[in-house]
């Protein structure tokens, strides 16, 4: 009974926190009878996702008794906040490295600059997912090096609808239309950003016959699809 209720009071503070109200989660983490791992690492993640990082860290450093889950939503909000330094500081001191980590690490060599690190780092995990796969691909592409995404995107093994956004709108951008429309025609299926980028695409590059086309092949439009043609 009182590990169900750890749970259930947990399970109010993440709701509070994905809602943004801080001020419920912290009060209901305080009117907790015990607390455990799982409740102060939802306190973590709550401060991260208001943005009071320093408060983040705060929690992470009081707490008595830390789990692989505490330490990577430490380190990937750190990350996700640009603080670079610290997130590395706690990698290297965290008694394990799982992929969440070590994914978190990837992107944050690629926001520096680092591009040969984050390869070597990438080259270091044990085991790989799409989420790593893509992490690294989304680094090349956004380093401007297309040759080198294209390569680690025929190589993957596994591909999600972000992996396949990243290749399209890195295509689209140059542009290299054929490339882009081969991307395209090759996605399991589209969503409306995807849609977007094609047709942008098309019109960019002066076919407007064919971006109106996409458009009205589109189950559904937005702001961005008609300004795609303006």
């Amino acid at each position: 009974m009182e590990q169900r209720d750890v749970v259930s009071w947990t399970t109010v503070i993440v709701a509070y926190a994905q809602c943004g109200n801080l001020t419920q989660a912290k009060g209901m983490f305080d009117r907790m009878p015990r607390w455990n791992v799982v409740s102060w690492t939802a306190m973590v993640q709550a401060y991260a996702q208001v943005g009071d990082i320093l408060e983040s860290e705060r929690v992470f450093h009081g707490m008595l008794e830390r789990n692989s889950v505490s330490w990577d939503t430490m380190i990937q909000a750190l990350v996700s906040h640009r603080h670079y330094q610290r997130a590395k500081f706690l990698f290297d001191r965290s008694p394990e490295h799982t992929i969440v980590s070590w994914t978190a690490m990837i992107n944050a060599c690629f926001q520096t600059g680092e591009i040969d690190r984050a390869k070597a780092m990438f080259d270091a995990v044990p085991e790989h997912n799409v989420v790593s796969w893509t992490v690294l691909l989304q680094g090349f592409a956004e380093s401007k090096h297309l040759e080198s995404a294209q390569v680690i995107f025929e190589r993957m093994a596994e591909k999600n609808l972000i992996s396949w956004a990243v290749m399209l709108n890195a295509f689209a951008q140059i542009p290299r239309l054929e490339d882009a429309r081969e991307v395209f025609k090759s996605m399991p299926y589209w969503n409306l950003s995807t849609w977007n980028t094609m047709v942008c695409a098309e019109a960019q590059c002066g076919e407007v016959d064919n971006a109106r086309e996409l458009l009205e092949t589109m189950p559904e439009r937005n702001l961005v699809t008609w300004s795609s043609l303006i």
